[in-house]
């Protein structure tokens, strides 16, 4: 860094790269606030080379969101989205797929931090984009339905959001060939199962819980974690059906996976244990 510095001199393009560089291993390692740093010294070096309205201007602000993101820091995430949403509308349109990325990115923060009403209008903007550039048919119009149906689902909008989770899973049905198909297919089997539990029938949504763990089963494996989630996700629903001696089998399987591959002390682990823990009460006090 130091010879590029004084040969490049420190507003050089090359200089920007080597900060940038060191940021993202940074970001993968998990320090950051060191990783912003970095970003931040990219971002002056954007602002001289460039201009304050240039497309790597807008992907710095990006990173600099997504690092602020991962640390917690939602409020200075949405700032520096927003930044990079304005520059990609003022130079690739309105109808662009970076554009659609920002306005995703926003949407996914607002909903995190509560603003159901601000993430389902990014959101929507998102999907609809994403559409008109990539067609109905695409992963990231799968992905903007899915995000809709989460932000819906925490309104409590069931409803709604059943048909956004069941309008991605048509698409990714038919999206055979494509990376993570069968991922995406069992996740949006989850998420239907999920919201069916919500509205209190727990029959279909157990239905779909199991078609999930069927094909996680069938793609990674038995005891891959996934599984462990999925057979957890069934346990749930058989609990709040009352069946619990069949709910208590399956997160029993869950936690053999989950504490294998997380150990006891991760969240996955700690919710299957408290579910056992609730199942088994369940059952003492049916007993009695």
């Amino acid at each position: 860094l130091e010879v590029y510095k004084n040969v490049r001199g420190e507003e050089h393009t090359d200089v920007a790269s080597l900060y940038l560089n060191t940021g993202m291993v940074l970001q993968a390692t998990g320090d950051l606030k060191g990783a912003v740093k970095e970003y931040r010294k990219v971002l002056d070096i954007d602002h001289i080379v460039y201009g304050d309205e240039h497309i790597e201007t807008s992907n710095t602000y990006n990173s600099i969101g997504m690092a602020l993101e991962l640390d917690g820091d939602l409020d200075g995430a949405v700032v520096n989205y927003q930044k990079s949403l304005d520059i990609r509308e003022k130079i690739l349109g309105s109808q662009n797929p970076y554009t659609a990325q920002s306005y995703n990115h926003i949407g996914l923060v607002c909903n995190a931090m509560g603003h159901y009403e601000d993430a389902l209008e990014a959101l929507t903007k998102s999907r609809n984009i994403y559409i008109n550039v990539k067609g109905m048919n695409h992963g990231y119009t799968a992905q903007s339905y899915t995000n809709i149906g989460y932000v819906l689902h925490s309104m409590g909008d069931f409803e709604s959001a059943l048909d956004s989770f069941k309008t991605a899973l048509g698409i990714v049905e038919m999206l055979t060939g494509e990376t993570n198909h069968q991922k995406a297919c069992a996740t949006a089997y989850h998420n239907i199962g999920m919201t069916l539990d919500s509205l209190e029938d727990y029959d279909s949504g157990l239905f779909h819980h199991k078609v999930a763990l069927s094909i996680v089963k069938s793609e990674f494996g038995p005891n891959h974690v996934d599984a462990g989630i999925s057979h957890n996700n069934v346990g749930g629903t058989l609990l709040s059906k009352g069946d619990y001696k069949e709910a208590l089998k399956e997160f029993e399987l869950a936690k053999k996976i989950l504490f294998s591959s997380f150990g006891p002390h991760h969240h996955h682990s700690i919710v299957v244990q408290n579910n056992i823990e609730r199942c088994q009460k369940k059952i003492s006090n049916t007993i009695k």
